[in-house]
């Protein structure tokens, strides 16, 4: 993510206002008494963490680190946030979004606090599914640090910033990939455990002869095998076969 440690103009950060205008914006709270808002910031990286936390400091916002990411999700987001009590929350992935994107959802689920996420990931079905799971904006990495807490004070303040077309193109992707999903995950559980079992071997890239040296069986059974697979999987080839369980894995197109 592109984002300096000092600031990229001497203009003033601003925002969009009520009949389209624009104006200078305020990074203090609108409810009860005037103090700085409170950010609370992800990231799938402990350093770019630190550096976007300081560069909001210096525009003096009160930032705090939220761990998120571990093997099973669990209460330590809940406590860290029900803490801090944010305005708003910054989530920075500058990894592929898909093999966290699960852990991403089940935060803002259970805690919604109102999320701006910036991702590597160009507009597609992870978008769709963060908007559907309630961010008030997603962004892509290669916006400047100005036009993110731009997106955070927006969001902070209660607003989306979303182009409503471009939200209803992504949640229609994240629909079909959801849908492919659930219809691969009833294929698979076709399965005979000797097909389980061969179609791991195959999503490993081993090839049938390999597959009946180390299980002891002829080709001819493995190929049978294999074509058992395909067939309920509904694909025609091995690799859309991989394909399937890959996406089953997390992996988004």
């Amino acid at each position: 993510m592109r984002v300096p440690l000092e600031d990229e103009s001497t203009r003033p950060v601003r925002a969009q206002c009520d009949g389209g205008t624009r104006g200078e914006v305020d990074v203090t709270a609108t409810r009860g008494p005037r103090r700085p808002l409170r950010i609370a910031v992800g990231s799938d990286e402990l350093l770019l963490s630190q550096a976007v936390r300081a560069a909001l400091a210096a525009r003096g916002f009160v930032t705090h680190t939220v761990q998120w990411r571990s093997a099973v999700p669990d209460d330590r987001p809940a406590l860290q946030l029900s803490r801090l009590r944010p305005d708003a929350g910054l989530m920075l992935c500058r990894d592929d979004l898909s093999p966290t994107l699960a852990q991403v959802l089940w935060l803002f689920v259970q805690h919604p606090v109102r999320w701006v996420v910036v991702t590597s990931d160009g507009p597609g079905p992870a978008w769709g599914a963060l908007l559907e799971a309630g961010a008030g904006a997603v962004m892509s990495s290669e916006r400047t640090l100005d036009e993110v807490v731009e997106a955070i004070i927006v969001v902070a303040h209660g607003d989306r910033l979303v182009d409503s077309t471009t939200e209803a193109g992504v949640i229609a992707l994240w629909h079909a990939v959801a849908r492919e999903r659930r219809e691969a995950l009833a294929r698979l559980r076709t399965l005979t455990p000797r097909e389980h079992a061969v179609l791991e071997l195959l999503v490993d890239g081993q090839s049938i002869r390999a597959i009946a040296a180390s299980s002891d069986l002829a080709e001819a059974t493995v190929r049978s095998q294999v074509r058992s697979v395909l067939h309920k999987l509904g694909v025609g080839s091995q690799l859309r076969a991989a394909a399937a369980v890959r996406t089953l894995c997390g992996r988004l197109p």
